[in-house]
């Protein structure tokens, strides 16, 4: 049987729901890290700024708390929505969240990639989360945040849910059923496995993030109209899922040749002083995203966006070594960009 097929394809405007507050949030910050030079289409973006003007200033701060692109503490949420198959009505998902555990609220908050090897037991120890919040590659006001959203108990839950209901009902669900129609449109054209466009963009992505669909139980995609151009990915082995959310224009990231533009973009990618000091450490050797988040002191949220730049343009290759995933230097790719470079500026 194909891999591929094994891929379960999902429609959800309830992971769209917290992909828009994540847009509105952060529009700026996706489009540096947009796959095309900062490339955004144009509605989403004039959705994106308007809404904002829209917002009152205490709900800003809201979204702002539980959206922040150094934790995206609302978007872990995303495999909580996967594992109880809360794909397609807000209303179950909001239900879901007040007969949620606060604990395991608390437990998606803090897995957000990249983290320790270790795992948090119990959250009713203040010395033990704070012990643990302090290992988490997050700035130090995030920390901060973290320890007193768990701390305040049930309100952080209830907190997070009026958010959500009340985004819902005043900004997203007018566009809701477009946002299903865009979706659908998508699956039904990067579902048919006879096309090569299709399997070459899957086969990129399962070796880009180190993913061998066999070995899992789940491996869900599920396409966002207000990811655009950028794509979210999760992988939690103790409840063993996966999950791809990519923009439903993400597709062209990867069908980006090798002509001029192209050139002085993947130019651009590699030369961004973050993602340079990256290269740098990872040409000596190999390394998975919680230490050189600890060598560079950024974020998971930074190294996360930064690493995806670097494996989208193929400078970056990741492997698999039992459960942690190493990224080392493509130095052929590297050398190919500066031959394009080369053949640009010098007769």
């Amino acid at each position: 049987m194909d891999p591929l097929k094994k891929m379960t394809f999902v429609s959800s405007p309830v992971i769209d729901l917290l992909a828009s507050m994540l847009r509105v949030v952060n529009h700026e910050q996706l489009k540096e890290t947009e796959g095309l030079g900062g490339q955004v289409t144009k509605e989403i973006e004039t959705w994106a700024l308007e809404t904002r003007k829209k917002v009152p200033e205490e709900m800003m701060k809201e979204l702002e708390t539980f959206f922040h692109h150094e934790s995206y503490l609302a978007i872990t949420l995303i495999p909580l929505i996967i594992k109880y198959e809360l794909y397609s009505d807000v209303h179950s998902f909001l239900s879901a969240l007040h007969n949620l555990e606060d604990e395991e609220l608390y437990y998606y908050f803090i897995n957000t990639g990249f983290g320790p090897d270790e795992e948090l037991t119990t959250f009713s120890d203040p010395s033990a989360v704070i012990s643990f919040l302090n290992k988490l590659n997050v700035p130090e006001t995030e920390k901060w945040k973290l320890s007193y959203l768990i701390f305040d108990g049930p309100k952080t839950k209830q907190r997070l849910i009026k958010l959500i209901e009340r985004f819902y009902y005043h900004y997203y669900e007018s566009v809701e059923a477009q946002v299903v129609k865009d979706q659908q449109k998508w699956i039904d054209t990067m579902t048919d496995f006879t096309n090569e466009r299709t399997t070459n963009y899957f086969n990129t992505l399962n070796k880009q993030f180190v993913i061998n669909v066999e070995e899992w139980e789940k491996v869900i995609v599920t396409p966002s109209y207000f990811m655009d151009f950028s794509m979210l990915f999760m992988s939690i082995r103790k409840i063993n899922l996966t999950a791809y959310v990519p923009g439903i224009r993400h597709i062209e990231v990867q069908d980006v040749g090798r002509g001029e533009k192209e050139t002085l973009e993947s130019i651009r990618t590699m030369t961004d002083e973050k993602r340079f000091k990256m290269l740098q450490l990872l040409n000596k050797q190999p390394m998975y995203g919680y230490e050189l988040a600890q060598h560079l002191d950024v974020s998971n949220s930074t190294i996360s966006h930064h690493l995806s730049a670097l494996v989208a343009r193929q400078f970056v290759q990741a492997t698999r070594r039992e459960n942690k995933v190493y990224y080392e230097v493509n130095q052929e790719e590297i050398k190919q960009v500066i031959r394009s470079l080369e053949r640009l500026l010098i007769k």
